[in-house]
């Protein structure tokens, strides 16, 4: 009777960790890198999840703003949903048609205009550092898609790393 290879006892435990922390390394990693990112805080948000028997769940909490930038979205209106209005950071100093307007500005460093003054803009502030404007309504061009996470998934060559890994933690 012929010997019977003897293959080495796996320690399955010690392959789920090597599998989550492999998932980690590379598309986690990719995730965080290939986010489109004004701030960074959608980007760092992604984390791994292990659900037991070798299933795990990557996820981010910012899930809608992950999905706008995933699959873009039209031009649309954006009206404030709590506030009587909307208050967003813009880049530089407001240029003000009227001059004493812009002077009052400056000292000052806020200005609100009459009601339906030049609509939708309500006026501009100047805190800590940074300039707002406050509207009632914003027109958004919409976000253009950049289908990063379809491409992390199709990458062969993400999928070749996170194999080799994988294979050489439980050594084939």
């Amino acid at each position: 009777m012929a010997d019977i290879p003897k293959f080495p006892k796996l320690d399955l435990k010690k392959i789920e960790r090597d599998i989550y922390l492999a998932i980690e390394r590379i598309y986690v990693k990719e995730l965080i890198q290939r986010t489109p990112t004004k701030t960074g805080v959608t980007a760092n948000s992604w984390d791994l999840i292990s659900l037991g028997n070798f299933n795990y769940m990557i996820i981010n909490p910012h899930g809608d703003i992950i999905t706008y930038l995933e699959e873009g979205t039209r031009a649309h209106t954006i009206f404030p949903k709590t506030k009587k209005f909307l208050k967003f950071q813009i880049e530089k100093e407001p240029t003000l048609r009227n001059p004493k307007e812009q002077k009052a500005f400056r000292e000052k460093k806020v200005i609100f205009f009459f009601k339906g003054y030049r609509n939708p803009i309500l006026g501009f502030s100047y805190e800590n550092g940074k300039y707002y404007c406050y509207a009632k309504k914003v027109k958004h061009p919409g976000i253009v898609a950049h289908h990063f996470i379809k491409e992390i998934i199709e990458s062969r060559d993400l999928y070749k790393k996170f194999e080799d890994e994988v294979l050489k933690s439980i050594k084939i």
